[in-house]
């Protein structure tokens, strides 16, 4: 039998706890485009604006406001309702001249919560290349390329205006760090100690939190400031 490759349908039962949705309001939900966030950690545009925005009642609603060009995701015009919207994303209802912020929640549900017109998007560096020229690029957690600042390196992080770097925060022991995925995601607290692990085993890090001192792999966490 020919594999006919991944499914193009998502079914709520299956759907990660990251979209956040009813599992038996509905068969189905809509499943994101490939190519920015994972499926386990993001949700469509369209589903963001009927869900969990309120701007509209339906998909088919949803969709006409998206197609319209009034939502801009991280300052650019998104025309596509099943663009994946995930941790880190900026939204701007265009009409209404809302902004969103996208984050997570102690339940690892996808929050979404007001933000001002110049609020800034940040993002971790999963990984750096050279391309053309030399020209040395960073690869981003939420599928984004840019151009990387001198010292940059994977777990950093950069806060981006108009796309591009303004910032770099340094992963480090003492730099404010949230929890964006794992067993103890939405928790936010210093970062304490990293354990860079071996060919066997993955990094790991200690955070000082409320709660207490934390263990967590170094990929589930997001280093957001001093």
């Amino acid at each position: 039998m020919s594999n006919k490759g991944n499914s193009r349908h998502l079914k709520r039962l299956a759907a990660s706890a990251y979209a956040g949705t009813h599992r038996k309001e509905a068969k189905y939900l809509l499943k994101p485009r490939p190519g920015r966030h994972s499926v386990e950690q993001s949700i469509t545009l369209a589903s963001l604006i009927r869900d969990k925005i309120a701007y509209a009642k339906t998909l088919k609603e949803a969709a006409s406001v998206i197609k319209k060009g009034n939502i801009e995701l991280n300052g650019k015009v998104v025309k596509d309702d099943k663009q994946a919207v995930g941790f880190g994303d900026l939204v701007h209802i265009v009409p209404t001249n809302e902004y969103f912020a996208i984050g997570v929640n102690r339940q690892g549900a996808i929050s979404v919560g007001k933000a001002s017109s110049d609020a800034k998007r940040i993002a971790k560096i999963v990984g750096k290349y050279v391309a053309k020229h030399n020209k040395v690029m960073l690869r981003l957690h939420d599928g984004t390329v840019v151009a990387a600042p001198d010292g940059a390196k994977v777990n950093d992080s950069v806060v981006l205006a108009e796309g591009k770097v303004e910032r770099l925060v340094k992963f480090e022991p003492g730099v404010q760090c949230v929890v964006y995925r794992g067993r103890h995601t939405g928790e936010m607290g210093k970062l304490k100690s990293i354990n860079p692990g071996t060919a066997q085993s993955k990094a790991t890090v200690e955070l000082e939190a409320k709660s207490g001192t934390i263990q967590t792999l170094a990929e589930n966490i997001i280093a957001v400031g001093a």
